[in-house]
């Protein structure tokens, strides 16, 4: 994740704005946003990435049906947010 974010333009344009001390961006809510140990946060979660070859991984990993069985979309993504 830190790694895709290094190099996401989205996540670094952010990220830049944030360390100039802006408080607005079009489209994103900078007061929700935080930077910490490399990762950009957005209300407390990691903000991944626009990157379909991570987010496939991601989402893989998670519904992995011998760990968690088949949970469809709603339990899949209740298990990535948390």
């Amino acid at each position: 994740m830190q790694k895709a974010g290094q190099t996401h333009e989205e996540i670094q344009d952010i990220k830049k704005t944030l360390d100039e001390g802006k408080k607005d961006m079009k489209g994103i809510a900078l007061r929700l946003c935080q930077w910490e140990d490399d990762l950009l946060l957005y209300q407390g979660k990691i903000w991944i990435p626009n990157n379909k070859g991570l987010r496939t991984t991601l989402i893989a990993k998670h519904d992995d049906p011998p760990r968690t069985g088949h949970g469809r979309m709603a339990k899949t993504t209740a298990l990535i947010s948390r």
